[in-house]
C-alpha cells in the first residue's frame, strides 16, 4: 500500500535511494536495529530497544452501511466475523 507512493519520491527527489524489503513485522524490525535501514513501516514488533519510536499509521473508525432491512441493520456494534 505504501510502496507505490513513497517510489514516487525517488522521481521528485533523485538522490533518495529507497529499498524495499517485505516480511514479518519482527523481520523488518531487525532491520533498524542491524543498522541496516533508516526508517521501516511494521505491524506490532514486540519488540523494544531504546532507539525505536513508533507511531500509528491510521487511526480512523470503520463504519459498515447496511440497508435497514438488514439482519445486522439493528446492531450498534458488529464483529468482523459477523460479515464472513
Amino acid at each position: 500500500m505504501l510502496a507505490r507512493p513513497l517510489a514516487c519520491l525517488e522521481d521528485i527527489f533523485p538522490s533518495l535511494k529507497l529499498k524495499f524489503f517485505r516480511g514479518t513485522a519482527l523481520e523488518v524490525g531487525q532491520h533498524p536495529e542491524n543498522g541496516d535501514t533508516e526508517i521501516a513501516v511494521a505491524g506490532p514488533l514486540g519488540l523494544t530497544w531504546e532507539r525505536f519510536a513508533s507511531w500509528p499509521l491510521f487511526e480512523e473508525p470503520f463504519v459498515l452501511v447496511v440497508n435497514k432491512n438488514h439482519r445486522l441493520a439493528k446492531d450498534t456494534c458488529v464483529e468482523i466475523d459477523e460479515l464472513a
